[in-house]
């Protein structure tokens, strides 16, 4: 940036400083590492895309296993009086410490990653920004706990249907 400084006039001071060999415009680098960047920005969109679908199909599929193996205990709770609620509660307490645990390994682990993936893109004329982002980790849980909470949703509604005569 030459803050409205002569291109030409600087270069030829540049010139006349010892040591010095060539002067290079930025603005052709700068272009490539924008493409790059908005090439990197689609498909880490992609990723996310493809996490996002295959994390909901998993915990579906788990939430739905884990109802099936607890159907006879829910069922037993049902016929003892505990309301819908409270088998869902029930379900919802191991999918809590489940979805706690997951977040706070996934936020240290991702930053282990994520810092190691960073050192390994840079370039020398290419540095990023390697400070911690705690807003970015409060969003990524925020978004763990809606997506669960979501998945749980739909997958509880199971034990409202659950029929109290089949206890074997």
């Amino acid at each position: 940036d030459l803050n409205g400084a002569d291109e030409a006039q600087l270069t030829e001071k540049l010139h006349n400083v010892e040591g010095f060999d060539t002067v290079t415009r930025a603005d052709a680098d700068r272009t490539i590492v924008e493409t790059s960047t908005s090439m990197a920005d689609a498909v880490v969109a992609l990723f996310i895309f493809i996490a996002a679908v295959l994390a909901g199909v998993v915990l579906m599929n788990l939430t739905n296993m884990y109802i099936l193996h607890k159907k006879r205990e829910l069922t037993v709770m049902r016929i003892n009086g505990f309301s819908v609620k409270e088998a869902k509660g029930y379900v919802l307490r191991e999918t809590f410490v489940t979805t706690a645990l997951g977040v706070i390994l996934g936020v240290l682990a991702g930053a282990g990653i994520g810092y190691a993936i960073i050192r390994t893109l840079e370039q020398n004329f290419l540095q990023f920004d390697r400070s911690v982002n705690f807003l970015a980790w409060g969003a990524a849980a925020v978004i763990t706990v809606i997506f669960t909470v979501v998945v749980n949703m739909i997958a509880l509604r199971k034990i409202k249907h659950l029929k109290l005569t089949d206890v074997n």
